[in-house]
């Protein structure tokens, strides 16, 4: 099933809805810690996308957005779950700086 882009004003909708998405932040703690992340993002780095979906796989229907910094990881990272068989993931288009742009709210 293919990846699906999300611009920064579809995931800011779908994460003030129920069920909310889960949404993984593949940027480093530095860049988090930098620039700031979406309420209730989960981070894993993306060279632990791997381990996370052998070790704690989440729902594979459920919906997963995956997020970085320009939308460069967070691309390559939703083709790791589309490939293990997740079949509703999405990317956030152009990643952090195109949601920091909108001024959408950023936790830190």
């Amino acid at each position: 099933m293919p990846v699906r882009s999300v611009s920064p004003n579809e995931l800011s909708a779908m994460n003030a809805a129920e069920p909310r998405p889960l949404i993984i932040d593949v940027r480093t703690e530095n860049e988090r810690s930098s620039f700031g992340w979406i309420d209730g993002s989960i981070s894993i780095a993306q060279q632990g996308i791997a381990q996370f979906l052998q070790h704690t796989p989440p729902d594979r229907e459920a919906l997963i957005i995956i997020v970085c910094q320009t939308g460069a990881r967070s691309a390559a990272a939703a083709r790791q779950f589309a490939e293990a068989g997740y079949t509703n993931i999405g990317d956030l288009s152009g990643g952090m700086l195109s949601w920091m742009l909108r001024r959408l709210p950023v936790r830190r």
